[in-house]
This record gives C-alpha cells, sequence and structure tokens, in this order.
C-alpha cells in the first residue's frame, strides 16, 4: 500500500498550525494545516534547522526550531524541536492516531475534553521542567481518555498504529569559548540561510530580537544582529523601566530600537489571555503581545534557558530544569506565535544536550575577565555582550525578570492582570461552569500548596516589617489548587472555540 500525504490548507486557521491523522487501513495520510506550513510530497514543516532545506534533514539536525513531519515507507516520524520548550501532541483512538503542534486543536479536532475532577494540570503540561525522562507523558483527560506530550524527540508512528520516540541526537562537547561562539554564529548563518531558502514556497521568516537589560537577551541580540537582525523590541513602563534594554541596543548597533508600555497588552481584544495560558503555562510572555504584529513572520530571539548560562546552575543533559518554576517552562508563547507566524528561538538552550561541557567554559581559566563572583553570574553572556562594545556597568547587575505570573493569584489579583476583555469572558465562565463538588484529594492539594509557599509568605511579611532577611523559597512541586487551576479549563474553551470556528469556515 502506497501511502501519500494529503494536505487540507485553511487559511482561517493559526499560520504555522498542523493536524495529521494516520488510519491503519488508509494510504491517504490527512494532514490539516495553516497556510504557512511548508508542504511537500514526503514531509512537512513549521519550522527552521541548521540544514539545507531541499534536503528536510530537520529530524537529524543539531538544530531544529519549530515543528514537523516525514513520511516513509515504515510510518510518519514526528518531529520536536532541539530544545524542550516546545511539544509534539499524540492521541491514539481504536483505528486512527491524530498528533498535533496545538493542544486545544488536537482536543478540538477529537472531541476531547479536559476532566474537570483534575486541579493540577498546569503541574501535567509544564513537566516538561522535568526534562526527557522526566516529563510526565499521559495527559489525563474526561472519559478515561489520554493525549500524549513528546519533547526532544523523533516520534514514529508505523502504520499499524505502534508509536515509539526516540530521543534527537546530541551536539559533541564544546572545549572552550572560542569554539562554542564560532560553533553558535555558524549555527545561526545556516538557519537565516534556511529561513529565506528559495526552495520554500509558503514562509519565509525575517528577523527580530527582544533586549533587556540583563545578561540573556543582550547576548541574544548581539547573536541575532550578527546574523542579520535589524529590529530589537524593548518593554518600557512601570518596573520595566529598569529593565528597558534600549540604550544597550543603541550600543550593539541597532537602529530599528522599538519600546512599548508594558500594561498596554491589557486593552488587547480577543480574550488573548487565552492563547497564553491554553499550552498549561499561566500566561507568563503575556505582556509580549504588545510586539506580536513585529513578531509576526520573523525568528524572534530571546533569551528563555538563560540558566544554561550560569556558573552555578544545576542542569543535567536530559534537559531537566532544577529549580525551575512552573511559570518558567516556556511553552506559553505557543498558540501566539502558532497565530502570527513566528519561530521562537531561544538561544541559550542551544548545547542544553551537552550542558556541562557549556558550564565547564563559564568555569574555566580564559573566563576570569568576564567573571564577577556575584551569585548572579553569567560569563558567557558577559564576554559576548562586552566584546560588543556595551560597557560592564551597563548590564547584568540585577536579574528583573520579563514576565508575571497568573499561577499564584486570586481572582482579584488576576482581574489586574489579565486582558479586560479576558477577565471578564473567564468570570462568565466560571459562573456557567462551577468548579467540581469537593474531593479529599482537592484539601490535600491545598494543604501541601500552602506548605509549600509558607516561605514565600513569610518573605512578604518582612518584606511589609522591613526585614532584610529572607528565607530560601524552592519551587513547590505542585501547582496551585486554588482559582488558578481553573484558568486552563477558561483557556482550552475559548481556543476550542476557535478552533472549531476556523475549520468549520
Amino acid at each position: 500500500m502506497n501511502r501519500f500525504l494529503d494536505y487540507k490548507v485553511i487559511p482561517a486557521l493559526p499560520k504555522l498550525v498542523w493536524m495529521v491523522k494516520i488510519k491503519k487501513d488508509d494510504p491517504c495520510i490527512e494532514v490539516i494545516c495553516g497556510s504557512k506550513v511548508e508542504r511537500e510530497k514526503n514531509f512537512f514543516v513549521a519550522g527552521v534547522w541548521d540544514g539545507t532545506f531541499s534536503e528536510a534533514g530537520f529530524d537529524a539536525s543539531e538544530v531544529f526550531y519549530g515543528t514537523g513531519a516525514k513520511l516513509s515507507s515504515g510510518g510518519v516520524t514526528l518531529v520536536t524541536p532541539s530544545h524542550s520548550i516546545e511539544r509534539v501532541m499524540v492521541y491514539k483512538d481504536y483505528s486512527q492516531i491524530t498528533a498535533s503542534n496545538s493542544f486545544p486543536f488536537l482536543l478540538e479536532y477529537n472531541g476531547l475534553k479536559l476532566d474537570n475532577k483534575i486541579n493540577q494540570y498546569e503541574k501535567i503540561l509544564c513537566s516538561l521542567l522535568g526534562g526527557y525522562n522526566k516529563i510526565q507523558t499521559d495527559i489525563p483527560l474526561e472519559g478515561n481518555n489520554t493525549v500524549l506530550q513528546y519533547i526532544v524527540s523523533n516520534i514514529t508512528i508505523d502504520f499499524d498504529l505502534n508509536v515509539s520516540a526516540e530521543r534527537r541526537r546530541k551536539l559533541s562537547p564544546f572545549r572552550s569559548f572560542d569554539e562554542y561562539r564560532s560553533r553558535l554564529a555558524a549555527m545561526l548563518g545556516r538557519l537565516r540561510e534556511n529561513s529565506v531558502s528559495a526552495n520554500r514556497k509558503n514562509s519565509s521568516f525575517g528577523m527580530a530580537a527582544t533586549i533587556s537589560s540583563g545578561y540573556d537577551s543582550p547576548a541574544c541580540a548581539v547573536l541575532a544582529k550578527e546574523a542579520g537582525c535589524t529590529r530589537v523590541l524593548s518593554l518600557s513602563g512601570s518596573r520595566y523601566d529598569e529593565d528597558d534594554g534600549s540604550d544597550i541596543a543603541r550600543k550593539i548597533g541597532f537602529t530599528e530600537i522599538i519600546r512599548r508600555q508594558c500594561g498596554s497588552y491589557r486593552d488587547k481584544p480577543g480574550c488573548i489571555d487565552a492563547e497564553y495560558i491554553s499550552s498549561g503555562e499561566p500566561g507568563t510572555e503575556m505582556q509580549f503581545c504588545v510586539f506580536e504584529d513585529m513578531f509576526a513572520d520573523n525568528l524572534v530571539f530571546f533569551g528563555s534557558r538563560g540558566s544554561y548560562w550560569e556558573r552555578f546552575f544545576e542542569m543535567t543533559e536530559d534537559f531537566e530544569m532544577h529549580g525551575y518554576f512552573y511559570y518558567e517552562t516556556g511553552v506559553s508563547w505557543t498558540e501566539n506565535a502558532l497565530r502570527n507566524g513566528y519561530i521562537p528561538i531561544p538561544l541559550p538552550a542551544y548545547g542544553a544536550s551537552v550542558c556541562n561541557s557549556v558550564k565547564a567554559i563559564s568555569n574555566s581559566e580564559e573566563m576570569k575577565p568576564w567573571t564577577l563572583g556575584t551569585k548572579y553570574d553569567k560569563p558567557i553572556p558577559r564576554r559576548i555582550v562586552e566584546s560588543a562594545g556595551v560597557s560592564r556597568e551597563s548590564f547584568g547587575p540585577k536579574k528583573y525578570g520579563g514576565g508575571f505570573s497568573l499561577g499564584y493569584d486570586s481572582f482579584r489579583r488576576m482581574k489586574k492582570k489579565m486582558t479586560r476583555e479576558g477577565y471578564e469572558s473567564f468570570s462568565r465562565f466560571r459562573k456557567k461552569h462551577p468548579a467540581a463538588k469537593f474531593t479529599l484529594s482537592k484539601l490535600i492539594n491545598k494543604i501541601r500548596y500552602t506548605c509549600k509557599l509558607m516561605p514565600l509568605y513569610i518573605n512578604i511579611i518582612f518584606g511589609k516589617l522591613h526585614i532584610s532577611a529572607r528565607l530560601n523559597q524552592k519551587p513547590p512541586g505542585i501547582a496551585n489548587p486554588g482559582a488558578p487551576s481553573d484558568l486552563i479549563f477558561w483557556a482550552v474553551d475559548v481556543m476550542k472555540e476557535r478552533y472549531a470556528k476556523a475549520m468549520n469556515g
């Protein structure tokens, strides 16, 4: 039986979203997708990689940003990024398998629902922080259904509908800063060539970078500029004035520097909050939607996973992120990126599969001139930025962080952070869909969560009393079972409705 890919392009769908359906006894493998997904006879892809586009080697490449699939005589291989901030989702029914790069699209297409007895979806969906070996692969749904999530993998589905996953190839270790820097620059050059290849029929990507006054995004901006990026974006207003990277961008040599007020996202229409919550992370990157018109159709360079550049960060080469909170997962971008057709490029995650060699460079003798000896110390990005002509005092003295999380909030605090339209929609949803009845597991989760966050509460009290001492706050290891646990139900419901409308014209 000769299998073939049969494409159905729906312009109303997000530009880079895709859904593939494989039936056991059907030679036709249906692919439903947005307009910017590249569609070829034996593969489709919504991404870029460090290789020649026509060779379609994204499944074996060192670096791949985005998702895609390849058809072979043995089955269909689904391909995730080479970093752990995006996923591919798979649902197996009796006679077919469907897979997608969008969680709510997969649910809507298959008529699946979240289970309202579960108040730990944030923990489950953000378990990718545990890395390749510790991610909770099974996502439980209503009616004993299950969706599978995969990271850093090639997932092969044979034509008997057996599913197997193989970890993506590792990079070779780095031996020095110069090697690390040159290989990174060479990778970006190849990535750029791939993104504008004449063999692309549906997508060609420009470039944009975000910048702050910290370590990570300025270093990413330097590298992006060397690869041909001319546009840099910085948030301002309120506490972001201290984190505004506009001056650094000028010193690096950018000429197109765009500043926008961080709070202006709250006036965005269309419940855009749902895009930043429906993948499982509670809205952490939502303030960046003020730049979505600048991000559209671009490779967007940002500093996520900057911990790989820290001297003392505990890390493993299985992509396990020790000490990270759920709001630092990075998947918040997913639906907004799919809709606007941009590819997030988390440059610090380059080399994550051999991160011990990166850490060794950070602590090496050659990096001592760029080592400050402070708790927050990142010699690699400091050397990159200082070598670009930025003075030592101009960046990186303090970690500000660009996002916020709804995961710790009460309904009153959510109202202040969500868009006005989003909060009103969320309030209406909660009236129509009240929380499930009390269960013992919910009570236990609330007690556990409160105990885990006790150091945070004490630190807040210390701050109000002007006491300088602070307790060490570790990730609670459990999602907030209170008000924020309702957000995922609302957000997925909003996104499923959008996908249904797009599919039905």
